[in-house]
């Protein structure tokens, strides 16, 4: 029993020290991504990064278009919208759109962005998409239609 236990284990160690090094020294063409691999997230870092952009390009000018906000979040789990929200982060806002903070725009997340951004309808659609994420902003988008 012990004897292929080890036959299993020293090849699985060695393996693991061999992608240890090689991602120290920068060889490893993917990154490990814990949440990734472990189904807590189905879009790698770089893909929730992107629709963090997309949701961001989307509202930066006049004529938020509201038909890729949605389409960018279709089919993401509650831990890929929570990174979604982290890479959007807080972004300058002022009336029409994307302002940088210094010359006096607020700094909103991205609740803050489609609370004034989208239509009513289209707030209480988004609500219904993160509500289960337990974001602490999440309540704007549904007490904002009231």
């Amino acid at each position: 029993m012990k004897k292929s236990v080890l036959i299993l284990a020293i090849p699985l160690v060695l393996l693991g020290v061999w992608f240890f090094i090689k991602k120290l020294r920068g060889d490893v063409l993917i990154e490990f991504e814990p949440q990734y691999f472990l189904g807590l997230r189905s879009k790698t870092e770089n893909e929730l990064k992107q629709i963090a952009l997309v949701q961001f390009n989307a509202m930066r000018n006049p004529g938020t278009d509201e038909k890729i906000i949605f389409s960018s979040l279709d089919g993401l789990n509650n831990a890929d919208l929570v990174s979604v929200y982290n890479y959007f982060g807080k972004r300058g806002y002022w009336i029409a759109g994307d302002f940088p903070i210094a010359l006096g725009g607020s700094a909103n997340d991205l609740m803050g962005w489609y609370k004034e951004e989208l239509s009513k309808t289209s707030r209480l659609k988004m609500y219904e998409i993160w509500k289960d994420t337990d974001l602490p902003t999440v309540f704007l988008l549904k007490d904002s239609v009231s």
